[in-house]
C-alpha cells in the first residue's frame, strides 16, 4: 500500500534474482537479503529499515547457516521458500497490506521451523 513503482521494481529484481539462484542451486544469502531490504525499505518505516540494518550482519550469518542447510535439502523444500517469496512479492503488489503482512510472517515462521527442522536433521545424521 505504501510502497512506489520504483520499490515494486526493486522488489522484484531481488525475487527475479533470489529466483534465478534458487533454480541453479546456488543461493548467495546477500540475495534473500536484498529481498528483505527491498521490502523494508517499501515500508517507509524508518524504526523497520534501521532495525534490518542493525541486524544485517546476524541476519547474513543466519541466513549462511540456513541457506547450507537447504542446499542439502529436498528440491521440493527449496521450491516451498521460492513459492513463499513469490507470494509475498505478489500481495504486496496487488496493495494488499494485509495479505503481504500475513505472507511475511507465516514465512518467517516456516523458516524457522525449516532451520531447526534442518538443524536436527543433521545432528540425527551425525554431519
Amino acid at each position: 500500500e505504501r510502497r512506489t513503482e520504483n520499490q515494486l521494481r526493486a522488489i522484484k529484481f531481488a525475487l527475479d534474482r533470489l529466483t534465478t539462484e534458487t533454480k541453479s542451486d546456488f543461493i548467495i544469502p546477500e540475495s534473500d537479503l536484498a529481498f528483505h531490504h527491498s521490502i523494508a525499505s517499501a515500508t517507509g518505516n524508518i524504526f523497520f529499515i534501521d532495525t534490518m540494518r542493525i541486524l544485517h550482519d546476524q541476519t547474513a550469518r543466519l541466513l549462511h547457516v540456513s541457506l547450507g542447510l537447504a542446499t542439502t535439502s529436498t528440491p521440493p523444500r527449496v521450491k516451498q521458500v521460492d513459492d513463499e517469496h513469490t507470494e509475498i512479492y505478489e500481495a504486496i503488489a496487488d496493495g494488499d497490506p494485509i495479505h503481504a503482512s500475513a505472507t511475511m510472517r507465516l514465512h518467517l515462521v516456516r523458516s524457522k521451523r525449516r532451520l531447526t527442522d534442518c538443524t536436527q536433521d543433521h545432528i540425527d545424521r551425525g554431519l
